[in-house]
């Protein structure tokens, strides 16, 4: 029997260094890939970078990296950049990211994103298949961009986004515990997530989490988030529930399970560590 396939994504509350001493760990367990996000944890094309460094066989991707923060060219040069540097194991996540996130963070108006993701995808696409790009798409117009190396591979693989939060505990409910918060950010913070929810089943408790959002009452807003909620969006659990929760999502066709792990607890970086063991691909 071949291994299951596996993924890891990283996103916050553990260091760079850490980061890529978890990727070398997922390696060494079977992990087919490990993703890096954008947003606070670091610049992802650097940590994953020093990943490739001390890895050989695991694929590096980005989970993702938004159109709006860095312009095409440069998406497309770091791209084959970290490309060259892992031989050929590179995969890139490209995603629009979020208006309440590239505006006030960024100073970047949020413009047609799907517009700006399908022009930065055909700027990558030709830069590095041909080493040079000019481009006059709907929102992005690039006279002339070249690269001055050759790129290892001519085509990269280009994912667009997804996100599978976990958590592994002693008890089910210290699981859930610890992605309450998350899914009550997201529900609160993002109104296409919020959507979504209310379209999947929680209209009461979405309105109810952004109602308190909205008032500043943010110590609150976990309290409304009910287990089922965190169990239609997270795989949470004791290790043998989270496996069951892997096995039940790949029935229902899902190919490349990612999981990514909370980190939690007094020691952060060992939650994470304990949950990519836990979790590892068996044969």
């Amino acid at each position: 029997m071949s291994t299951p396939r596996l993924g890891v994504g990283f996103s916050r509350g553990v260091g760079p260094a850490e980061i890529v001493e978890a990727v070398k760990l997922a390696e060494s367990l079977g992990y087919e890939s490990a993703w890096m996000a954008e947003g606070h944890a670091g610049d992802q094309f650097a940590v994953l970078g020093a990943a490739a460094a001390v890895t050989t066989r695991i694929r590096l991707g980005t989970s993702i990296s938004s159109v709006f923060v860095r312009t095409a060219p440069t998406i497309a040069m770091a791209a084959a950049t970290l490309d060259h540097l892992s031989a050929g194991r590179f995969v890139l996540g490209l995603g629009t990211s979020h208006r309440e996130q590239v505006e006030p963070e960024h100073g970047v108006p949020f413009a047609e994103p799907t517009a700006r993701l399908r022009d930065t995808i055909a700027i990558v696409r030709a830069l590095v298949r041909d080493g040079s790009v000019t481009h006059h798409g709907r929102v992005v117009t690039i006279e002339r961009f070249d690269l001055w190396f050759t790129p290892r591979r001519r085509e990269l693989s280009i994912y667009v986004a997804a996100l599978i939060p976990c958590a592994v505990a002693p008890s089910r409910r210290e699981a859930l515990d610890a992605l309450r918060p998350a899914v009550a950010l997201y529900t609160g913070f993002f109104p296409r997530y919020n959507r979504l929810l209310a379209d999947g089943g929680f209209a009461d408790e979405a309105r109810a989490i952004k109602q308190a959002w909205d008032r500043g009452d943010r110590d609150a807003i976990a309290r409304l988030v009910p287990d089922a909620m965190v169990d239609a969006v997270t795989i949470a659990g004791t290790p043998a529930e989270c496996r069951d929760r892997l096995a039940r999502y790949r029935a229902a066709g899902l190919d490349l399970p990612i999981i990514s792990p909370r980190p939690a607890g007094p020691d952060p970086r060992a939650s994470v560590l304990d949950t990519i063991r836990a979790l590892a691909p068996t044969g």
